[in-house]
């Protein structure tokens, strides 16, 4: 009985993949065949393998990028925030003296009801700015929520990669153990 050899070369993204299968004498050509299927599982495996790393690889690096920029976004919002509540204050405060320029030059004493109403402007004023800061507080804060979301998502794609990954090599060598068997 004579013995030969046949070598099988599959191309996959990280590089070449060889195996071999040997055949002999009358059952030659079913372990050859065999081995082919063998060859074809595990190269199938190690490339489906291959392509769930790299998918998992651009989900993480996806979800990287989506959080930088939901961060910038947050640090946009918390500055203009910063500008507009101090916008706010200065025109306010510029109708304040502007009004007691007007009380001043009318010659109303600033005693009793008009000294009542300049608090209450003050307090509503106060209350305003403050609600201008929580609004941008929030906005800001749910910036942040978006940001961590995604890269827990980025982090869970990157875990599903890798167990398809896993999955694909296994099913791989199960296959060729099955067409070796």
């Amino acid at each position: 009985m004579g013995s030969e050899t046949v070598l099988f070369t599959l191309m996959s993204t990280e590089g070449l993949i060889t195996a071999g299968a040997v055949a002999e004498g009358a059952g030659g050509l079913a372990v050859t065949l065999g081995g082919l299927g063998a060859v074809a599982s595990i190269g199938g495996g190690i490339i489906g393998a291959t392509g769930a790393m790299a998918s998992a690889q651009i989900a993480q690096q996806t979800a990287a990028f989506n959080a930088a920029a939901l961060r910038q976004d947050q640090a946009q919002v918390q500055q203009v925030t910063a500008l507009e509540e101090a916008r706010y204050r200065r025109r306010q405060s510029a109708l304040l003296a502007s009004i007691r320029a007007g009380r001043a030059g009318s010659g109303v004493s600033i005693e009793g009801t008009p000294l009542l109403t300049e608090k209450d402007f003050r307090r509503e004023v106060e209350e305003n700015a403050e609600i201008i800061r929580a609004g941008g507080a929030a906005e800001a804060n749910r910036l942040e929520t978006a940001a961590r979301l995604a890269l827990f998502k980025g982090d869970a794609a990157q875990t599903t990669g890798f167990l398809q990954a896993g999955t694909s090599l296994l099913t791989g060598f199960g296959g060729a153990g099955a067409a070796l068997a």
